[in-house]
């Protein structure tokens, strides 16, 4: 895939857990340094979350207000908020464009199998650790509201 590279990734990491082993349910910040190779009026980030497998777990498109001019580097921080993983094994894939799904995209540059990472388990109060079974799937939904109506 031949891209074009308007705004180039130059670095990423977890901001927030340097040793990229994240306590369940936490946010997640990534610190992310592209450069302009043209100057970009308006852009977008975008992400995938994989499992150590290679199974994708979800994606976003972030809103397109960033721009930046030519030969300029900028930093960003992304942050992610109840992304509800269970515990395991994950790495992303980011990408930087234009546009979302729902009306087109294109993208600039994207980089895969980066910012590896691991979610550890919810601890109980006296401090035993909970299970998941993998086949329950890679996201723990909050608990439903349950009513009984006759």
């Amino acid at each position: 895939m031949d891209l074009p590279r308007n705004v180039e990734f130059v670095q990423l990491e977890i901001e927030n857990y340097p040793n990229k082993i994240i306590p369940f349910n936490a946010d997640i910040h990534i610190r992310i340094t592209v450069r302009g190779n043209e100057s970009i009026d308006s852009f977008r980030f975008s992400m995938t979350i994989f499992r150590a497998d290679g199974s994708p777990v979800g994606s976003f498109f972030s809103s397109e207000i960033h721009s930046i001019q030519q030969g300029q580097e900028a930093t960003f921080r992304l942050e992610l908020h109840d992304l509800k993983l269970v515990q395991g094994l994950y790495h992303a894939g980011l990408a930087t464009g234009m546009g979302h799904p729902g009306i087109g995209h294109s993208d600039f540059d994207v980089i895969l199998d980066v910012l590896h990472f691991e979610v550890m388990a919810p601890e109980s109060n006296d401090g035993i650790c909970a299970t998941w079974t993998p086949g329950w799937g890679s996201i723990r939904f909050n608990s439903p509201k349950v009513t009984q109506v006759s």
